[in-house]
């Protein structure tokens, strides 16, 4: 886990690192790149060029449906949802309980359908809660296998507590979101870096079931924009487990 990375970095590693803390954060049950800052300045720079929209960020996601277009940009403000039984919980403008929005912007291209699913890949233009798993579910295409956002307060607190079955998704207790490249500045050189994060173990056999290639990504989505790449494992949730309620 994040815990456990940033224990072993103070604590274990030789050297060790007291001052390593986390950059960025994913979504409880996402997968993907996570930046750690060894040092108080590094995490400055960092985290100066997350606000300062100087970081690139680039998921894949599988989501029920077929988009149509198949590309574009997805332009709407969210805030949480007041006055529901779901802590945590984010909507679109206008929704029942959304209160306190702000501009929420995505863009999205289809990579490849895969029968009633389709591989898009996604770039966050801003950096809300749960940004891209309300925006894909408020165009009518939620990820697989988030309950959150597919459904109702009272539906999500069963299937929490154990007392409604699980989803129809087949696959997967987790949403099918996996942070597959970031790009950002080096604090130092000032060259541009992007660190790429491979496919973890449940969402590589998802994409075997779906036909999707899990050895090696879509080139179209793999590209390599910047003039520097490390390839870093990912830090998912392991395989198997129960998707975590917020």
């Amino acid at each position: 886990t994040k815990a456990n990375l940033i224990y072993h970095l103070r604590h274990e590693h030789q050297p060790p690192y007291p001052a390593a803390r986390l950059v960025n954060r994913l979504d409880a049950d996402s997968a993907g790149v996570v930046l750690v800052a060894l040092d108080g300045p590094t995490l400055r720079h960092l985290q100066q060029q997350f606000e300062n929209g100087g970081v690139m960020k680039q998921y894949w996601g599988v989501v029920h449906g077929v988009p149509a277009p198949a590309g574009g940009v997805i332009d709407l403000p969210l805030g949480p949802v007041t006055g529901g039984l779901v802590p945590h919980r984010q909507g679109v403008a206008g929704a029942p309980g959304v209160t306190s929005v702000k501009a929420a912007v995505t863009r999205y291209e289809t990579v490849q359908v895969a029968g009633a699913y389709t591989l898009l890949r996604l770039e966050p233009l801003s950096g809300r809660t749960h940004q891209l798993r309300v925006h894909l579910a408020a165009i009518g295409h939620p990820l697989l296998g988030d309950a959150l956002y597919q459904m109702g307060d009272a539906d999500y607190l069963a299937w929490c507590e154990g007392t409604r079955p699980g989803q129809d998704d087949p696959w997967l207790t987790r949403q099918a979101l996996h942070c597959c490249q970031t790009r950002f500045q080096h604090p130092q050189t000032g060259a541009q870096v992007t660190v790429f994060a491979p496919l973890p173990p449940d969402l590589a056999a998802l994409w075997t079931q779906l036909g999707l290639p899990s050895d090696q990504p879509p080139a179209q989505v793999m590209e390599v924009m910047t003039d520097q790449a490390i390839e870093q494992p990912p830090l998912p949730p392991q395989p198997g487990t129960s998707q975590t309620c917020p």
